[in-house]
C-alpha cells in the first residue's frame, strides 16, 4: 500500500532526528565533516533553509525551513483549476464555475499563465541554476553521464527531465531521502558496509514559526554534544551550526537571525543565543533532558495553543474524528511553549 503523502502546513519549521540502525556509534570526526558537506548539498539542491544542525555518532538534529518560490506557490494553490476550460462559464464580465466559484477576467487570466508555464518558470529557476542545483548533489560521473543524455532529448522530453528534478525541490521527505541515501552510498563503499544503515525513517516536529519555539529547539540542538559530555561547552563541537557560525560561516549566521527574527548585527545574536545556552545549561537535569529528547524528538506539534488548535482545525482529514487531547504546557529555558504530541495520525 503506498505511503500517505506527509502533512507539510505553510510557514513552519520542522525539527528533524535521524538515527543509525541500532543507535551504534558509526560516524568519526571525518565522517561527520563529509554528513555536514552532504547536508549543504542537499540544501543547495533543495532549497530547503537548514537553519541549525548537529552531527553526533549516532544521529544528527536538522532545524529546517521551507519556503517555496511565489510562483510555484501560486501555481499548487491555483490547483484545481489549471488547464479549466473558463469559456463554458463566462457570464457577462465573470465566469461562474459553480456557486462557490466566480472568477474575474484577471484571475482567469492568471490561471491561464500559471498552466502553461515551463517548469523552470514555475520554480523561478533558470537552467544554469537546476544544473548548479543538481552538481550539489550528484557525483561528478554520474552529473556528467546525465548531461550526455540530456543534449539528446527532445524539447518535451528535456521539460519531463527538468520536472523529475524540481519535483524534489522545497520537500522535507524528499530533502530526507536524497541525505540519507547520499550518506549511505558513501559510508557503504567506504567501509564495505551491507544492510541498512538508518533506523527507519525519520522524525520530525512542527514548529510555530516564532522566537520562543524556534530557539527552545535551536538550543536543545546546539546542547547535544555537551549533554553526552563530549565536550566542556557547545562552542567547542566542531560539527554542529553554532560552532560553524561562530567561526564565520554567513549561511549559518543566516539561519540564527532567521531563528531570533533580527537583521541586527551577529555580536548581538551571539549574545541572546548565548545566554539561552548557558541558562539552560545553569538549569539542566537529566530528567529536564529526557523530557526535551521525548517533546522534541517525538513528532509534536510546539507553539503557541493558537497555532496548534489551528493546524488541527485546518487538517480535518487527518484527524477525522478530531483530537480530543488538548495541548499541554512544557517548560523549557525559562520559555512555555504549548505542544501536542502523537501525531503520527499526520504521517
Amino acid at each position: 500500500m503506498a505511503r500517505k503523502l506527509r502533512y507539510q502546513p505553510e510557514n513552519v519549521c520542522y525539527h528533524v532526528v535521524t538515527r543509525i540502525a541500532h543507535r551504534e556509534f558509526m560516524f568519526d570526526d571525518e565522517e561527520k565533516g563529509i554528513v555536514i558537506d552532504f547536508v549543504r548539498g542537499v540544501e543547495r539542491f533543495t532549497g530547503v533553509k537548514v537553519l541549525a544542525y548537529v552531527v553526533m555518532s549516532n544521529h544528527l538534529h536538522l532545524l529546517l525551513f521551507i519556503e517555496k518560490p511565489a510562483t510555484l506557490a501560486a501555481w499548487e494553490d491555483s490547483g484545481y483549476f489549471l488547464g479549466y476550460d473558463f469559456d463554458r462559464f463566462k457570464e457577462g464580465e465573470v465566469y461562474k464555475v459553480s456557486e462557490l466559484n466566480t472568477f474575474t477576467q484577471q484571475e482567469v487570466d492568471e490561471f491561464r499563465r500559471l498552466t502553461d508555464l515551463p517548469i523552470l518558470d514555475r520554480y523561478e529557476l533558470t537552467r544554469d541554476e537546476l544544473l548548479a542545483r543538481m552538481r550539489a548533489v550528484m557525483r561528478p560521473a554520474a552529473f556528467d553521464r546525465l548531461m550526455e543524455q540530456w543534449v539528446k532529448l527532445r524539447p518535451d522530453e528535456l521539460e519531463e527531465e527538468y520536472a523529475r528534478q524540481c519535483v524534489r525541490m522545497y520537500d522535507l521527505s524528499a530533502f530526507m531521502k536524497i541525505l540519507k541515501q547520499n550518506i549511505s552510498q558513501y559510508y557503504n563503499v567506504r567501509h564495505k558496509h551491507t544492510g541498512a544503515l538508518w533506523e527507519g525513517r525519520f522524525k520530525d516536529s512542527i514548529l510555530e514559526r516564532s522566537i520562543d519555539a524556534m530557539s527552545s529547539v535551536s538550543t536543545y540542538i546546539d546542547l547535544n554534544p555537551w549533554r553526552a559530555k563530549m565536550v566542556a561547552n557547545p562552542t567547542e563541537y566542531k560539527w554542529g551550526s553554532w560552532y560553524a557560525a561562530l567561526e564565520g560561516d554567513e549561511t549559518r549566521r543566516a539561519g540564527y537571525k532567521f531563528i531570533y527574527d533580527t537583521s541586527s548585527q551577529w555580536e548581538t545574536v551571539v549574545e541572546v543565543h548565548r545566554q539561552q545556552l548557558e541558562h539552560r545549561m545553569a538549569k539542566d537535569t537529566a530528567e529536564q533532558a529526557e523530557k526535551e529528547e521525548a517533546v522534541f524528538t517525538s513528532g509534536t506539534i510546539i507553539g503557541s495553543e493558537s497555532f496548534i488548535r489551528k493546524i488541527v482545525a485546518r487538517e480535518e482529514e487527518a484527524f477525522p474524528t478530531g483530537h480530543k487531547t488538548p495541548p499541554v504546557d512544557f517548560g523549557v529555558g525559562g520559555i512555555t511553549l504549548k505542544t501536542l504530541r502523537n501525531i503520527g495520525i499526520l504521517r
